[in-house]
């Protein structure tokens, strides 16, 4: 009797269990459902990011198509974007431009307008339509205190890295501050990366020398870090070079010094002239 019972208890627990299985599998197959809606779905939002429209597709293989032919319409425009803002700001010139997602560790994602120029890259809210917005960025990084520290997942912060993202690392007046941004493409995560590594490269190039005040043996003087020379330090007397103190190349060691700002501007200029060097010499892909 008491075996009988067992049995009829371990049947029941058997249907729950396969209860449980039919009701897991209907939950996936309705999630799965709700992913393959989610994929007939883009959104177009325009350039001031003040209108926005959701289009549906009948299926997600027609919605990738349109998307497709849409951002191929916005790159050929591109060009015509560029003239138009170097005809409101004489002299800027655009090497690359795009609309990337900027990635917080705190807070909401915040689609940014990338402008990458000769010697800085430039973040803006929406497209600018005047010289006083070209003038106004939300954000300027000068390119040769710029590095790129991964382009795909990196090794930190693995809840912001992504396939299709890349970091940038930034030597500023307070420190070092580090931004993750993400693309909708592996062509695009492709061209910035390229375009942002000759980019810092190209700048140190045309920037040539950097100079910061500094103390050395308890004299006021100012350090002087050319892609060539190497390092110099120099007093000044009306704007003009007046005594060289000290003249070394990157190859011998330096000697210390009190920077009267924070050094890790100075650290990431170094590093962006050593690496230009060994480009110029072929010596990178």
């Amino acid at each position: 009797m008491r075996e009988r019972e067992r049995e009829r208890e371990r049947e029941r627990e058997r249907e729950r269990e396969r209860e449980r299985e039919i009701e897991s599998e209907r939950e996936e197959r309705e999630r799965e459902r709700e992913r393959e809606r989610e994929r007939e779905y883009f959104e177009v939002i325009s350039s001031s990011r003040k209108n926005s429209v959701f289009l549906r597709a009948k299926d997600p293989a027609m919605a990738q198509s349109w998307y497709n032919a849409i951002q191929v319409g916005v790159l050929g425009l591109v060009p015509c974007v560029r003239d138009e803002l170097r005809a409101m700001q004489s002299g800027l010139e655009v090497k690359h431009m795009g609309w990337i997602t900027e990635q917080a560790t705190q807070g909401p994602e915040r689609p940014v307008l990338a402008l990458l120029t000769e010697r800085d890259l430039l973040l803006y809210p929406t497209l600018p339509d005047s010289k006083d917005s070209i003038n106004s960025p939300a954000k300027s990084h000068p390119l040769i205190t710029t590095r790129l520290v991964h382009s795909g997942p990196g090794k930190s912060s693995p809840l912001l890295d992504s396939e299709l993202s890349f970091g940038l690392r930034m030597g500023t007046k307070l420190g070092v501050e580090t931004h993750v941004f993400r693309v909708d493409s592996a062509k695009e995560l492709s061209a910035w990366t390229h375009m942002l590594v000759d980019g810092c490269h190209n700048a140190a190039e045309l920037i040539q020398e950097v100079t910061t005040a500094c103390s050395w043996n308890g004299k006021e003087c100012n350090l002087g870090v050319h892609i060539d020379e190497g390092f110099s330090l120099f007093t000044e007397e009306m704007g003009i070079r007046k005594t060289v103190l000290l003249q070394q190349p990157f190859e011998r060691p330096a000697h210390q010094l009190d920077l009267h700002s924070c050094p890790k501007t100075m650290v990431f200029i170094i590093h962006s002239f050593l690496s230009a060097k060994v480009k110029r010499l072929g010596l990178l892909a």
